[in-house]
C-alpha cells in the first residue's frame, strides 16, 4: 500500500513539474489551443476572462447581420459543444483543469448574453459589465458548479449561469425605466468599481511555487511577480511551534517548485493572497489538514474542510498524536511577549542593514517592521533575513 502511495506521489510531483504552460507558440499549436484560448486573447497579462469578453463583440457583430435568430441558437450550441472538447483537451495538455487563459467559455457565454441584449451602447455596457461581475465573484450556484463539475463541461458550463444571471438584472432593468435611470447616473461606475475590486479577490490561475514559509503560506511567482498566499481555511503550527518544521516540510513536498493551480478568495489584513491550491486533482488544502498537517480553520465555510479535520484528528495523524496540541492562534499570543519586549528593550533604530549585522529573526523583524529596514527583506516577501527566519526554498 505504501509502494503504492509513493508511485502516486512520484507520478504527480512528474506531472507537475513538467507541466506545459502558455504561450503563443502552445495557442497555435492545435487548434483546441487555439479556439480555446480565444485566439489568443487568454495569453493577456491581468485580466484574460475580461479579454475574452471583449472579443465576443466583434464575433456577435459580424454573425448578428448574417444569421437569422434560429442560426445564431444553432451556432452557439455548436460553439459550446466544441468548446466543452477544445477546453477538456487544453486543461489537459496544461494540467490545469481550468486555466485561467481559457476564455472560450467567456466567449459563447456572452454571446448568449448579446443575442438577448436590446441594442445600444448603454444596454451592451451594462451588459459586459453584469457579466464580468458575475463571472468573477460567481454567487451560488455559479461557486458550486465550478469547484465540482471538472473538464470541458464544467469549464463551459458555470459561464453560462453568469450569463442567466446578467439577462435576469437586465431584464429586470428593462422592465423598471426608474432603475434604468439610477444605472444612467452612476450606478454602471459602482458596478464597475466592484467587479474590478473582487477580480483581485476572485480569481483563477496557474503559478509556481518558489518557496515554502510554513505549512499553510506559499510564495509563487506568477510572471515576474512575487505573490504570497495563504492557504485558505487551514492553520498550520508556526515553524517554532512543535510540528511546526513537520507541517512546513509536508507542504513543500506537496507545492515546492511545482506549477499549481490558484484559486484566490480574497486578500487578508497583512497583504497575503487567501486561496486555495491545487496540485492536479489534489487539494493542496484539503490534503495537509488530511495529513494532520494544519488545522481545519472554524471560521471556514466548507463542511469537507471539517470532515478531513475531524477525520485526521479521530485517527490521530500528524499534530493530532501529540499529546497536547495548541492551536497556532494560542500559540501566538502565547509567544508574542518576547518580540514586543525586543521591541521594547531596543526602540531605538541603529545603523544595522543588512543580514550579516543581525543576529536573531527577532531583531531582523524589529528592523524591518520599525526601522524601514527594507534591504533586509530582498525578495520583497515580508520575511527577513531567510537565514533565521527563513523560508524553505
Amino acid at each position: 500500500m505504501a509502494a503504492l502511495s509513493t508511485l502516486k506521489n512520484q507520478a504527480m510531483t512528474t506531472s507537475a513539474d513538467f507541466r506545459v504552460q502558455p504561450s503563443w507558440r502552445f495557442v497555435f499549436s492545435h487548434p483546441a489551443h487555439f479556439l480555446s484560448f480565444g485566439f489568443g486573447s487568454g495569453l493577456f497579462p491581468g485580466s484574460p476572462g475580461t479579454a475574452g469578453t471583449l472579443v465576443a463583440f466583434p464575433i456577435y457583430w459580424v454573425l448578428a447581420e448574417r444569421l437569422t435568430d434560429a442560426l445564431f441558437i444553432v451556432a452557439l450550441v455548436w460553439a459550446f459543444a466544441v468548446g466543452v472538447w477544445a477546453c477538456e483537451k487544453t486543461g489537459k495538455t496544461l494540467g490545469v483543469a481550468d486555466h485561467g487563459g481559457m476564455v472560450w467559455d467567456e466567449i459563447v457565454a456572452f454571446l448568449l448574453v448579446l443575442f438577448f441584449t436590446p441594442e445600444g451602447f448603454f444596454w451592451q455596457l451594462l451588459a459586459f459589465l453584469l457579466f464580468r461581475f458575475f463571472d468573477i465573484v460567481k454567487p451560488p450556484p455559479i461557486r458550486h458548479f465550478d469547484r465540482t463539475w471538472h473538464g470541458g463541461l464544467g469549464v463551459m458550463f458555470d459561464d453560462i449561469l453568469a450569463a442567466g444571471y446578467t439577462l435576469l438584472v437586465l431584464a429586470l432593468v428593462k422592465k423598471y425605466a426608474a432603475v434604468k435611470s439610477v444605472l444612467k447616473s452612476g450606478l454602471v461606475a459602482a458596478l464597475f468599481l466592484l467587479g474590478t475590486l473582487n477580480a483581485a479577490h476572485a480569481e483563477e490561475f496557474s503559478a509556481k511555487v518558489i518557496a515554502v514559509m510554513d505549512g499553510d503560506t506559499v510564495l509563487i511567482l506568477r510572471g515576474n511577480k512575487q505573490i504570497k498566499v495563504r492557504l485558505a481555511g487551514i492553520d498550520a503550527p508556526e515553524k517554532a511551534q512543535a510540528f511546526g518544521e513537520h507541517s512546513t516540510q509536508s507542504l513543500a513536498e506537496l507545492v515546492l517548485n511545482k506549477y499549481v493551480n490558484v484559486d484566490s478568495q480574497a486578500v487578508d489584513d497583512y497583504g497575503r493572497l487567501v486561496a486555495s491550491i491545487t496540485v492536479g486533482e489534489l487539494n493542496v488544502n484539503h490534503e495537509q489538514v488530511q495529513r494532520g498537517m494544519a488545522w481545519g480553520s472554524s471560521r471556514s465555510k466548507g463542511k469537507a474542510l471539517l470532515a478531513v479535520h475531524n477525520d485526521a484528528k479521530k485517527a490521530k495523524r500528524g499534530l493530532w498524536a501529540q499529546t497536547d496540541q495548541m492551536p497556532p492562534k494560542e500559540w501566538r499570543k502565547a509567544h508574542a511577549a518576547p518580540r514586543q519586549q525586543y521591541a521594547a528593550q531596543n526602540s531605538i533604530c541603529g545603523s544595522k542593514r543588512h543580514c550579516s549585522q543581525i543576529n536573531s529573526c527577532e531583531e531582523a523583524n524589529f528592523y524591518l517592521s520599525h526601522c524601514n529596514a527594507r534591504s533586509l527583506d530582498k525578495n520583497r516577501d515580508g520575511v527577513p533575513c531567510e537565514n533565521l527566519c527563513g523560508a524553505t526554498k
